[in-house]
Parts: C-alpha cells; structure tokens; sequence
C-alpha cells in the first residue's frame, strides 16, 4: 500500500513540475523524437545500402572470374596503374584451361571511337570488344534480338550489339 502512496505522488510531482515548466518538456520530448527518428533514419540508409551491395555481388556471382589491369577502385597513384601490362588473350586463354570453378570468363577490352555506317560518322562512341559469355559475368542482355554466339567470337565475325 505504501509502494501505492508513493506512485501517486511521484505522479503528482511529475504533473506539476510539467505544468511549472511546459516549454523545458516539449523541447526534451522534441529533443528524444527527433533522436529516435534520426537513428531510425540512419539505419534505414544503412539497410539499403548493405542490400544494394548484397544484391551486386549476387549480380557478380561466385563462380565469375574479373581480371583487369586496374583495380574496381583505384586508390593508390594512377600513374603506376596505368603502366601496367594489359590482360592478354594469352591470359585469357590460360584462364580458360586452368580455372575449373569458374562458368564464365569473358575478356573485354574498352574503347571510344568514332564509328562511322555508310554515310554517318558517330564520335566518341564507347565500345567494348568482348566474347559470348559477357552477359553472364555483366549481368547484361539485349531488349530485342540475340548476343553473338561462340560459332561468330571464334570465327572473328565481324559482329556487334548496339545499345
């Protein structure tokens, strides 16, 4: 009964010292809902983000092999990086004998050029020199018609996908 008494008058003192000062308890309760709705927030960014990098690396795959003359992120002098010796068909070939766990191995080598299409002339246009199994290893496909197949990569088809 006492433990009562004593809830009551906690209570009582709470009310009156709300009553005495009412702009001190709006900006405390101000201050906790903006903190609660900041850290909500926060990790709401930071869930989608681990999402967004758990889905490209599902995108990548585990059996995708990437060897590239640059790193994905180039943090050191771009200098050094750029004196490196290219990935060769060689490589490529060597790749392709050897790894045993790897579906795809798609070789790309990166270019602008201009293009040019009986009259029309195109400058600047980024183009990729690539094999059959790009799509795979890009996650990539074509909104109408077909990829080129290994029959026209092997044979030096004079082949090519817009868009």
């Amino acid at each position: 009964m006492m433990r009562l008494a004593l809830v009551g008058e906690y209570l009582t003192f709470a009310w009156e010292t709300f009553k005495a000062n009412k702009i001190r308890v709006f900006l405390t309760t101000l201050s906790v809902l903006i903190g609660v709705a900041a850290i909500i927030f926060i990790f709401s960014i930071i869930q989608s983000i681990n999402k967004y990098v758990t889905t490209e690396f599902a995108d990548i795959g585990s059996t995708t092999v990437y060897v590239s003359k640059f790193p994905w992120v180039i943090t050191g002098n771009y200098w050094e990086l750029r004196n490196r010796p290219p990935v060769t068909i060689r490589e490529y070939h060597a790749l392709e004998r050897s790894v045993e766990y790897a579906r795809w191995i798609s070789p790309s080598i990166e270019s602008t050029k201009p293009v040019k299409y009986r009259n029309k002339t195109l400058e600047d246009v980024f183009i990729i020199g690539t094999n059959e199994q790009y799509p795979e290893t890009n996650n990539v496909g074509t909104e109408t018609g077909r990829w080129f197949t290994h029959s026209e990569v092997k044979s030096a088809r004079h082949v090519c996908i817009i868009g």
